[in-house]
């Protein structure tokens, strides 16, 4: 059966003209009522204001008001990015959605401010984006609808931990990682730390979780649950303390080491994430602990650190040919071998690859 589904573009000021005129049903029995928070609402914004793609809308025609002579829609899927748009044009519109301000953590420039306070051309930005639009005929039942859901629910891949928390926070800590991890694409691919496909699963972002917990506690424990302690610890905005030296930190770490192994990393073992990891983790420890505050050099010499990594590179991979072979090796202490091989997470295996990489590169 064919449902003809009209495909067009609306803008934002369609919709708050809509709702505005009552010719827009936002409470169908079969949508779930809204429970995103300030932080969800704001990066919805943010993403409008820099005109990025935002996920197709699904309505369904209702049959027109004989009495009002009024064409009427109904939100099938996109509630809640709807009334996140129409409350913050309008300010508030009913007693689920208060009025609320961007979030200096997604936009610094139009941080703290509502609707009402943002300059015209921000103002005209977001009531002139278009959204993608599928239109289902009025003949459609809710039956039907219901059908089109367990359809679209059933096609997807299960989502990993990395693109849970990404669904769940939208606060600091989850938009800083974000902002690293897009920002040194061409690195992970350079390096061949990442493929496209695994920073598609958001990979990079995961990686990236690790690097901001050393940069705030040092070498810590990893598991899910404890990144999510960290995504729920430094939600807010401003809540990571002297943030902008952190990220300045791990960015000069990252320009560092391109600069001085970019080329060799695709050959050698340091790209692997737990050895990746204990490098940044000596360098940012020897370069920053303990130093003032603002300080972001990097002083150790590029040459030292390059033949540092060769020789390292060689023992390892000799090594690894080691425990293929008779499943022990000599070439490196096999407490670190199995370290950084079998318990890459645990902070006592993080540790001892931290001193022996220490010893071997300060």
């Amino acid at each position: 059966m064919s449902y003809n589904i009209q495909r067009t573009t609306f803008k934002v000021a369609d919709f708050v003209s809509w709702f505005n005129s009552k010719g827009l049903l936002l409470n169908p029995d079969f949508q779930r009522r809204s429970v995103w928070n300030d932080k969800s609402k704001s990066y919805l914004i943010d993403t409008i204001l820099r005109g990025l793609p935002i996920p197709v809308i699904i309505l369904r025609d209702v049959k027109t008001d004989l009495d009002s002579f009024m064409p009427v829609k109904e939100v099938v899927d996109g509630q809640q990015r709807l009334r996140t748009v129409i409350s913050y044009a309008l300010g508030v519109f009913d007693k689920d959605n208060k009025a609320f301000k961007l979030s200096k953590t997604h936009n610094e420039t139009y941080g703290g401010k509502t609707f009402k306070e943002l300059p015209d051309e921000a103002k005209q930005e977001i009531l002139d984006y278009e959204f993608f639009v599928h239109v289902l005929p009025s003949t459609v039942s809710n039956r039907e609808i219901l059908e089109i859901f367990s359809r679209m629910n059933s096609t997807g891949v299960k989502l990993n931990d990395q693109e849970l928390r990404n669904a769940s926070f939208y606060g600091e800590f989850k938009s800083l990682a974000f902002k690293i991890g897009n920002k040194y694409y061409d690195y992970w691919i350079r390096w061949g730390v990442f493929t496209d496909s695994k920073i598609s699963r958001m990979e990079e972002v995961e990686f990236v979780n690790d690097l901001l917990m050393l940069s705030i506690d040092g070498t810590v424990r990893r598991t899910p649950e404890s990144i999510n302690a960290y995504y729920k610890k430094y939600d807010d905005e401003g809540s990571i303390p002297e943030s902008k030296i952190k990220t300045q930190r791990l960015e000069n770490i990252f320009m560092f080491l391109d600069e001085a192994y970019g080329k060799n990393f695709k050959d050698s073992p340091f790209k692997k994430t737990p050895l990746l990891y204990s490098l940044f983790s000596v360098i940012y420890q020897n370069e920053f602990s303990g130093k003032p505050t603002k300080n972001v050099k990097i002083n150790i010499s590029k040459k030292s650190l390059k033949n540092s990594l060769d020789r390292l590179s060689e023992e390892i991979k000799k090594a690894q040919k080691e425990w293929k072979k008779d499943r022990k090796v000599t070439s490196l202490p096999e407490k670190v071998y199995d370290a950084f091989t079998r318990g890459t997470n645990s902070k006592e295996n993080r540790e001892e690859v931290f001193k022996f990489l220490n010893k071997e590169l300060y």
